[in-house]
């Protein structure tokens, strides 16, 4: 084996801070900061460790301050329930039973983790040969069904734009409570 087939891992700058996928919770969070006038920047220049592009996410630089403040946002129960629905990791009522939401945000949460689950199967199975396509299809209509029950009469779907609004209160919480000196959500 040749040395050209060695890969090498890439030196970061040093104001780089993580990759983040569009449309997941940390790509939330870092939209609020960024919103809010923190010294944040996102880049569609994201590569991984050996310097290959990733499609889909972005690259998010910052001070070590900005930095702090993303991984306490991001060591949350809420964050993590967020964060664990959106990458269908397996999420459970333990999983949002300690997070500051009412139980009707918590069921909301849970659905959309099996909303999330559901939309996956019906990938696969869209993929799949007549067998795997019936199995993965009863999957999906499974999961779908476990949401709706979640939801009940008179629950909708988390919305993005409801999604966005929890984490930034958890986020505006966070600062308050630990009395962090971020001014943009510091209501004067």
């Amino acid at each position: 084996m040749g040395k050209e087939n060695l890969r090498v891992p890439i030196t970061r700058p040093e104001d780089w801070l993580t990759n983040a996928e569009r449309g997941s919770a940390l790509y939330m969070v870092v939209e609020i900061l960024v919103d809010k006038g923190l010294p944040l920047s996102i880049s569609e220049n994201a590569v991984d460790n050996y310097g290959e592009k990733l499609s889909g996410w972005v690259a998010v630089s910052g001070t070590k301050e900005v930095d702090l403040m993303v991984r306490k946002v991001t060591s949350t129960p809420e964050f993590l329930a967020f964060f664990v629905a959106t990458q269908r990791l397996e999420l459970g009522p333990s999983d949002v039973h300690n997070c500051q939401w009412g139980e009707d945000v918590k069921r909301k949460v849970l659905a959309l983790y099996w909303q999330n689950y559901a939309e996956d199967w019906r990938r696969w199975a869209a993929t799949s040969d007549s067998k795997k396509r019936q199995l993965r299809e009863m999957e999906a209509r499974n999961a779908q069904a476990k949401s709706r029950e979640l939801l009940g009469k008179g629950l909708t779907p988390l919305t993005t734009n409801e999604i966005h609004a929890l984490l930034e209160t958890v986020m505006y919480k966070l600062i308050v409570l630990n009395t962090l000196t971020l001014k943009k959500f510091v209501k004067v």
